[in-house]
């Protein structure tokens, strides 16, 4: 889960695929939902209003943008694991 001070933002593995849920802090409402692409997530961030899942398996981030309602470029992440 992310929180970004209005929304809360979750991941579930759906019969659609893996889903990214804005959800109402207060009353847990749906406020909305997309479909992410095909991969598993294991992080979640926001900040300055875009959502970044993280893909372990592609070593990547792929970036979302829920205020236009489109996916940015995937980053990349590389670095040495402990």
């Amino acid at each position: 889960m992310a929180f970004d001070g209005n929304v809360l933002y979750y991941i579930e593995d759906t019969t659609s695929g893996d889903t990214l849920f804005r959800l109402n802090p207060n009353t847990g409402a749906v406020l909305g939902s997309r479909v992410l692409p095909a991969g598993g997530y294991d992080g979640l961030a926001v900040l300055g209003g875009v959502v970044y899942a993280k893909q372990p398996t592609a070593n990547q981030l792929v970036v979302y943008n829920p205020a236009a309602d489109v996916f940015l470029p995937n980053l990349s992440i590389t670095g040495v694991t402990p």
